[in-house]
């Protein structure tokens, strides 16, 4: 069911009511309203319309938008329609039905503002131009000032469609940038196939980190994690067995770490942890506990049971360390448990 443009922008009875009062518009104005029609409009609306298109047609800015074959005919076709209701119950909510879609319609063909005021100023002075000279100037006053008040009424009118749905695509456009928006800033900030933290996402929080060792009391530990032997995983079951197994492993250390920590992909199969504000011995008992958790049970792919082990190296954040010098002595404490046998946490 199509929604009535009056209830879709609150034009209720008194709503009408307080804009036809702001444009001094009474039942009182009827009587003009019949004037109008039977010494203006009734003898004249042709004119008025083919002068109307006239001059839009000798304008560059407002041709473009009404050439072509059979577009004028038409165009003049509504516009007598229209000055044919021009103020006829103006209270009505039909009446305002008619003005509001005006406004749709100028929208839809991308009209100008500024060539949409201007159409309707031009309209008003033709009509104006159309009223008799031997009407008396108390009378010339009233019919004019009514045809000022009705152009106003259909120009708001038309207007209040015209700017909520300019208005309306705007904010649906913005809403859209600002989803994309977040959905790239997302994907910077996020490995896509482990949905750990990208690279470089990781180490400018590290980077973070490391401006704040010194003013905090208690400094900051990472932790390097390495896959061990993860090369004969993906030589014996191939890389979409491997991708599983690292997606895997990130599952399982994500839900060994506290909300305030986090993992970055760092590259391949090793992966950086920042511990903020936390002594050695508490991250060195997080990655043992992560160490377990992942050793504890093989990974099922398709119909592949594999174990895998993690080894890891954990230090200590000190005062002017450069992302390289502690990425290096955690490094290092990574190939000491290596070395020693793998499947372990060196600090």
């Amino acid at each position: 069911m199509q929604v009535r443009l009056c209830d879709k922008y609150g034009f209720d009875k008194s709503a009408r009511q307080r804009r036809l009062e702001l444009f001094g518009l009474s039942s009182a104005d009827h009587a003009l309203v019949r004037l109008l029609h039977e010494t203006v409009i009734s003898n004249n609306k042709q004119q008025i319309v083919d002068q109307f298109y006239d001059f839009m047609l000798n304008h560059p800015e407002t041709a473009a938008f009404i050439s072509g074959t059979g577009v004028v005919e038409r165009l003049k076709h509504t516009h007598t329609q229209y000055l044919e209701s021009f103020g006829i119950d103006f209270e009505q909510e039909a009446y305002f039905e008619r003005c509001l879609a005006i406004g749709l319609a100028h929208e839809r063909i991308g009209l100008p503002f500024t060539l949409y005021q201007a159409a309707y100023r031009l309209l008003q002075e033709l009509i104006l131009a159309y009223i008799p000279d031997e009407f008396t100037d108390e009378d010339k006053k009233k019919l004019t000032q009514f045809i000022i008040n009705v152009s106003g009424l259909d120009m708001s009118l038309a207007m209040e469609t015209y700017h909520n749905t300019v208005v309306s695509t705007l904010t649906s456009s913005i809403i859209d940038l600002k989803q994309e928006e977040q959905r790239l800033s997302s994907r910077a900030k996020q490995d896509t196939l482990t949905k750990a933290a990208s690279r470089e996402y990781l180490l400018a929080v590290l980077q973070n980190e490391l401006d704040l060792t010194g003013k905090r009391t208690v400094p900051s530990c990472i932790a390097i994690i390495d896959l061990d032997h993860f090369k004969k995983v993906n030589d014996s079951y191939g890389h979409l067995v491997g991708d599983e197994v690292l997606k895997g492993v990130v599952g399982r250390i994500k839900s060994r770490m506290r909300n305030l920590d986090l993992i970055g992909r760092y590259g391949g199969e090793e992966f950086v942890l920042i511990f903020p504000a936390t002594d050695l011995s508490k991250a060195v008992d997080i990655v043992e506990r992560i160490r377990q958790h992942v050793e504890s049970t093989p990974f099922h792919v398709d119909e592949f049971s594999i174990p895998v082990t993690i080894s890891a190296g954990v230090t200590t954040a000190v005062k002017e360390d450069s992302i390289d010098e502690i990425i290096m002595r955690a490094d290092q404490l990574l190939y000491q448990a290596k070395n020693e046998g793998r499947n372990r946490v060196e600090s």
